[in-house]
């Protein structure tokens, strides 16, 4: 398991593995360089690529993703597809 690192950036786990990445940003869950889940202004759970879906919650909104394109949006206002 890597040592923990902080600063600007902070980091704990290993690196080139399972870890965790902390910043003014947000935190993000990451395996290796893939990142799993991100917490920041907006939450994104899952990976944001080529043929992966996510979910991503916003303010007042959910969208069901592929990759970035939106497949089902809740909100306030309702839904669409």
């Amino acid at each position: 398991m890597g040592k923990p690192f902080f600063g600007a950036t902070s980091r704990i786990g290993d690196v080139a593995n399972e870890h965790i990445s902390m910043s003014s940003a947000g935190v993000c869950v990451k395996d290796g360089s893939t990142t799993k889940a991100e917490f920041g202004s907006d939450v994104i759970i899952g990976e944001v690529d080529t043929d992966k879906t996510n979910v991503q919650i916003s303010s007042g909104v959910m969208n069901f993703r592929s990759n970035t394109t939106n497949l089902l949006t809740i909100s306030a206002d309702g839904q669409s597809i």
